[in-house]
């Protein structure tokens, strides 16, 4: 787990190829705490940032997608498989069952 920038309260996972490992960790990591001060993601290498911000598919797509799923049947199947996993938990900050909003499906 690193922390790219001291004023940020994000920490992250930084996996490092093992051949990487014999060197100093800390002259590897140097190059991503320079980058990780921008604004726009404070303590996330701005690179990166940037690549997900103008990578990610539109909102009409994204509907255009929705609307395939729906189309083909899979709503039931890929609902099934979001209340199965801990991922949707995380992006609502849901660390605790209690914490969880009972949602009913159609």
């Amino acid at each position: 787990m690193v922390k790219l920038c001291a004023d940020s309260g994000r920490v992250f996972r930084c996996d490092i190829m093992e051949y990487l490992t014999a060197d100093d960790v800390v002259e590897i990591l140097s190059p991503l705490t320079f980058i990780s001060e921008d604004p726009r993601c404070f303590g996330y290498p701005i690179p990166l940032f940037l690549a997900h911000h103008f990578s990610r598919p539109s909102d009409a797509m994204l509907l255009y997608y929705h609307d395939k799923v729906k189309e083909k049947g899979l709503m039931d199947l890929l609902r099934l498989e979001e209340m199965a996993c801990s991922f949707p938990d995380e992006i609502r900050g849901v660390k605790h069952a209690f914490e969880r909003e009972w949602v009913e499906y159609e």
